[in-house]
């Protein structure tokens, strides 16, 4: 950016800032916990759906378990999944060492390491069948 132009970086941060902070009340500890409360109750509705079995649906890997995976990765944070920020802010990583032992963590864990394949990585023969929808590849 121009060096000229700088300021308008400075007050786009601002803005962005107080948007986001108004419209969805990121910083509000009201706000915080609420999201709290519904992670919690996903990782017991996920729990309770799969009654200690691997997959949510037909005992194999289906779009249930891609989109249960994919709900809950930000928490969990796989190695496998896409990293979009390098440090969690301090509370953040308080919410998830508060959630580590859930039997849900550790399945969208084991479901990333499983059917997550790194970018760049080649696929494997039976990638088209890996993923199905009510027993019917996708």
């Amino acid at each position: 950016m121009a060096p000229e132009l700088a300021w308008l970086g400075r007050v786009m941060l601002d803005y962005s800032r107080a948007f986001v902070a108004l419209r969805y009340g990121a910083g509000s500890t009201q706000a915080a916990e609420h999201a709290r409360v519904k992670i919690v109750a996903g990782f017991e509705r996920l729990e309770a759906e799969l009654e200690g079995g691997d997959y949510l649906a037909d005992g194999r890997f289906t779009v249930a378990d891609l989109t249960a995976a994919s709900l809950l990765y930000p928490v969990v944070l796989p190695p496998q999944a896409p990293a979009v920020i390098d440090q969690m802010p301090e509370p953040y990583e308080r919410f998830r060492a508060s959630v580590r032992d859930r039997p849900g963590y550790r399945w969208v864990q084991e479901i990333f390491r499983r059917h997550r394949h790194p970018a760049g990585a080649a696929p494997r023969e039976s990638r088209e069948q890996e993923v199905t929808h009510a027993g019917k590849p996708s």
